[in-house]
């Protein structure tokens, strides 16, 4: 009688050693991934914080509130309201007839420094002589009158109120004075400096170093909009009535 070996089967409702190590690599292998998702989750929370919390004051800019006279003496000589004549009056002109205003408005207010008069000018950014000038040009009755216009502070009464600069620092910054923080406080008290939504962030163009608080992004996005749409943008330039766009074949 020939002796055949018999084989033993395990049940199917019974997991041997090798299906519970197979099942727990499996469990592992899952735990791990779910893992990696969580900490990728957390790690892309943290740096959309950090990135809104460092760039939000980017979306505001501090700004002053100035009631100024516009004298024709000094806008408009020959009284004639001639724009190609207006127009020989530089940023340079506007910006000792804003200061002037300001200087004025302070007088008015009861608001004293010992500033000279060009270290209180320096208060408002370089840009603000440009956008008086902008709009007399734009409306010439108003040389002559008394306006109430809103103007961009410098780039470091814009960190005080941010938070970026302090009395400390200003005693070692030569671009910043104890005296301004002090007169751009007392504008705060009388409500006259504030810090608003920044719109010209999103669609002004660049600016210089020398007036940093005026830059926007809206030559990079209207360039990457162009640049999608009808091909590479090799010059973009401001002028003073806005943007203007040279597409040419870029080498």
């Amino acid at each position: 009688m020939t002796a055949h070996s018999t084989k033993k089967h395990g049940s199917l409702l019974v997991k041997d050693a090798r299906t519970q190590r197979r099942n727990n690599a499996e469990l592992r292998f899952r735990a791990y991934g779910l893992t990696a998702v969580i900490v990728g989750i957390l790690a892309l929370i943290v740096l959309l914080v950090s990135i809104f919390s460092n760039g939000m004051s980017a979306f505001q800019q501090t700004k002053l509130t100035v009631t100024l006279e516009l004298p024709e003496a000094k806008l408009d000589k020959k009284g004639q309201r001639d724009l190609t004549a207006m127009k020989k009056i530089t940023t340079i002109g506007y910006s000792k007839v804003l200061g002037d205003g300001l200087i004025a408005q302070l007088e008015r207010l009861g608001i004293e420094t010992d500033l000279k008069a060009k270290e209180v000018r320096e208060i408002l950014s370089k840009e603000s002589a440009a956008t008086l000038r902008d709009v007399v040009l734009a409306d010439p009755s108003l040389i002559g009158t008394t306006v109430t216009m809103e103007f961009l502070a410098n780039g470091r009464i814009d960190g005080y109120f941010k938070g970026r600069v302090d009395r400390a620092s200003a005693e070692l910054d030569k671009n910043v004075e104890p005296g301004q923080l002090d007169i751009a406080d007392a504008l705060a008290e009388h409500g006259l400096m504030y810090t608003r939504f920044n719109l010209d962030f999103i669609l002004a163009p660049d600016a210089s170093d020398q007036r940093p608080e005026a830059a926007g992004l809206g030559v990079a996005i209207l360039g990457s909009i162009l640049h999608d749409v009808g091909g590479p943008v090799c010059g973009v330039a401001r002028g003073r009535s806005g943007l203007h766009i040279s597409r040419r074949i870029c080498t």
